[in-house]
């Protein structure tokens, strides 16, 4: 009598999980063959009919530059750009009101310390853009 080579065994174990519809479906497809298959072996089948034809590469992930640290003197430059935003919301909240109350001598002086905090402002923004 001829010996066979015996057939390798499977001893490598790949697991997944699936929703109720996919399963069917996998099921469905299984059943649906000239050979019907069980859910496992028809994914076998079909993972290795895959893995033989031209399946691409997996891509590789792509790594993040890790942020850097900001200096302390640019998070300090950030701080003050921040109050300095809340102070001129609160000098034209205080201009609305005396603008409302017809208190005009106020509102010049209101005026001239508006635009020195935008152009201290403006003068921060430079320094943390370079």
């Amino acid at each position: 009598m001829d010996k066979e080579t015996p057939k390798p065994l499977r001893t490598i174990v790949v697991g997944f999980r699936l929703t109720e519809s996919e399963a069917a479906h996998i099921q469905a497809a299984g059943e649906a063959m000239k050979t019907p298959r069980s859910r496992n072996d028809f994914c076998r089948a079909a993972a290795l009919y895959t893995a033989k034809s031209k399946v691409p590469e997996p891509t590789r992930p792509v790594k993040n530059r890790a942020r850097s640290k900001p200096s302390a003197d640019i998070e300090a430059l950030g701080r003050i750009i921040a109050a300095l935003g809340k102070i001129g919301s609160n000098i034209n909240q205080v201009a609305h009101h005396a603008n409302c109350n017809g208190s005009t001598p106020a509102l010049n002086v209101l005026s001239s310390v508006a635009a020195d905090i935008a152009d201290i402002k403006r003068s921060v923004s430079t320094v943390l853009d370079k």
